[in-house]
């Protein structure tokens, strides 16, 4: 009877589904496979331990160099701070400096400076000097003291006296850009005035060579003039003919055209 019962199960026990339709095949790992494969290292937690621990040796040289960064830009700002302060203490004096020089002592025009010996007020000239050089000495190296000098020859050359002029002239022209410009033609203009035809042509012709346009064309009829006030009408001629040719549409041609004419008229 229990043999029969066994039998009954054995038939009414239902047998295992697979899970899928395809085999599964186990592949068997050898023990001398599996142990080699237990004795290789981690590869990212040996990398990650290298990192780690080159960093840690050298930490105190990056130490050092965020230490460097923070100075240099510590030092930056207080720099910076300074130079700002030092420019509104230039800016000041320049100022202060300008406003006691005489009516009409101020910078000429690039193309307007008038060849002319006028009397200015000597006590004022003088007390313009006395705060420019103040300028110069506290603040020699800045633009507003390229400026002051710019300034100051300008002043003196008004007032005739050319050779102090000269000299401020030389000292703005060590500056770059339209200061220098300036200083350069206004001591051309100066050599001129002081008859030294020579240095005066020498500087015109830098000027005309260095510039364009009407600018250009200005620094020709300088130079053509400064010819004529040597006495050497050949070469006046020759640049007055020859600003005709290069400058057709200068407003400055009539002046030309009517020295020209005057030499040729003699």
């Amino acid at each position: 009877m229990a043999d029969n019962n066994e039998a009954l199960a054995e038939e009414e026990a239902p047998a295992p589904k697979p899970t899928s339709n395809r085999p599964v095949i186990k592949r068997r790992i050898r023990r001398k496979d599996r142990q080699e494969e237990l004795k290789q290292p981690d590869e990212f937690i040996e990398v990650g331990g290298s990192v780690v621990d080159w960093v840690t040796e050298r930490g105190h040289y990056f130490g050092i160099a965020i230490g460097v960064v923070l100075v240099m830009v510590l030092i930056y700002g207080v720099v910076g701070k300074m130079q700002a302060g030092k420019a509104a203490d230039a800016a000041e004096s320049y100022y202060l400096a300008r406003t006691e020089l005489p009516s009409g002592g101020g910078i000429n025009s690039l193309l307007n400076i008038t060849l002319s010996s006028g009397d200015e007020d000597a006590s004022k000239l003088a007390a313009a000097q006395t705060k420019f050089d103040e300028l110069f000495a506290n603040h020699g190296k800045s633009a507003q003291a390229s400026m002051a000098a710019l300034e100051l020859a300008s002043a003196y050359y008004k007032a005739g006296d050319y050779e102090r002029a000269l000299t401020y002239y030389a000292q703005a022209s060590e500056a770059k850009g339209y200061v220098a410009d300036l200083a350069d033609q206004g001591s051309a203009y100066t050599l001129e005035s002081l008859q030294k035809w020579d240095e005066a042509a020498a500087a015109f012709t830098a000027i005309r060579e260095g510039s364009a346009g009407e600018q250009k064309a200005q620094a020709t009829l300088d130079l053509a003039r400064v010819y004529e006030g040597k006495g050497d009408t050949a070469k006046a001629t020759e640049l007055y003919q020859q600003f005709e040719v290069e400058f057709p549409d200068s407003l400055l041609l009539p002046d030309a055209q009517a020295r020209a004419a005057a030499i040729a008229s003699r």
